[in-house]
């Protein structure tokens, strides 16, 4: 029997009446270590966030979405839920940040999906972990992909965050002007051909201003980028990634999860449009509950993150209980 929370309104209602609590104030600042794991013979770069504990505690996964770094937000977000009683894990893609694997910054889709479930074998095998005792946490792409990775019931695996997912490739790229998408699939296939024959990528923008070339040239992408990642984060992405977006599609296989999943949208969200995973939400009967403001409103300084990150806690502690 799937243990989700069944009945939209009243998720709704209660997750709006867990907003007058405050979230759990960080204590002392957690341990910070660092650690790899291989994936195909690569090593992918994590860090834990920890408290001393006499007894294991369940861990949090977590990642960032289309060409994010652990080193970027998740130092600001992690410490939250390590004052909620959870350890947490972060990790880096292959190719990116501070792991290993050539090209760089290569978004393959395939590739962070089994990048997910290696760091999920990684946290559980850490000492002091409750092994039996995980949850996973995703964000726009991640977002995507943790609902992805919650379809195929690993055990141990007992809740799953997704704050502004994507969830349908064809919603993700309707935002996106027709002459652009055009531009990008010419472009992409380029890239892709290329590197077949052995060709140094193509790189193009992740982030882009409305007109001109870019991943996502969407109007406030190239902004909302600078704002949570800073004005000098890595804003280049092999092109072939605009070949995989569009049929990369959770939804189809999100309902096949059994752990209790919690998806949260921005109202104003036009990098993720939010009808998608509404729907997904409503179908899945997950919790799920709209927020103030856009796609980057759910990071810290935004304006949907105070009660975003109060409801994801309140959830986690149902489904994944802390001792």
């Amino acid at each position: 029997m799937r243990t989700r929370l069944l009945g939209t309104s009243v998720i709704l209602a209660s997750l709006a009446a867990s907003t007058v609590l405050s979230a759990p104030a960080a204590t002392a600042d957690p341990t910070v270590t660092t650690f790899t794991f291989p994936v195909e013979g690569t090593s992918v770069s994590a860090t834990r966030y920890a408290e001393p504990s006499a007894s294991p505690r369940p861990v949090l996964v977590m990642a960032l979405g289309l060409g994010s770094t652990q080193d970027k937000i998740l130092p600001e977000v992690a410490p939250e839920f390590v004052a909620a009683g959870y350890d947490v894990v972060t990790f880096d893609y292959r190719y990116w940040g501070s792991s290993a694997g050539q090209p760089r910054n290569l978004i393959d889709i395939d590739s962070q999906l089994e990048d997910w479930r290696a760091a999920v074998g990684a946290a559980r095998s850490l000492p002091g972990v409750d092994g039996t005792q995980i949850g996973l946490w995703g964000t726009s792409l991640s977002g995507g992909h943790v609902l992805s990775i919650g379809s195929e019931n690993i055990p141990g695996v007992r809740a799953v965050v997704a704050q502004a997912p994507h969830v349908n490739g064809i919603a993700t790229v309707s935002t996106i002007p027709v002459p652009a998408l055009a531009q990008l699939t010419a472009v992409g296939t380029g890239d892709l051909a290329g590197s077949v024959v052995g060709r140094e990528p193509i790189y193009i923008p992740i982030a882009a201003e409305p007109g001109t070339l870019g991943l996502l040239p969407e109007p406030g992408a190239l902004q909302g980028y600078r704002t949570v990642l800073g004005e000098s984060f890595d804003n280049r992405a092999t092109a072939r990634t605009a070949l995989q977006i569009p049929f990369y599609s959770p939804n189809v296989v999100a309902q096949a999860g059994r752990a209790p999943t919690f998806i949260a949208t921005g109202r104003q969200d036009n990098i993720t449009p939010p009808a998608a995973a509404r729907e997904l939400a409503a179908r899945m009967g997950a919790a799920g509950r709209d927020y103030p403001g856009g796609h980057f409103d759910v990071y810290p300084g935004g304006q949907a993150y105070p009660e975003l990150i109060v409801d994801e806690i309140a959830f986690l502690h149902t489904h994944l209980p802390t001792s």
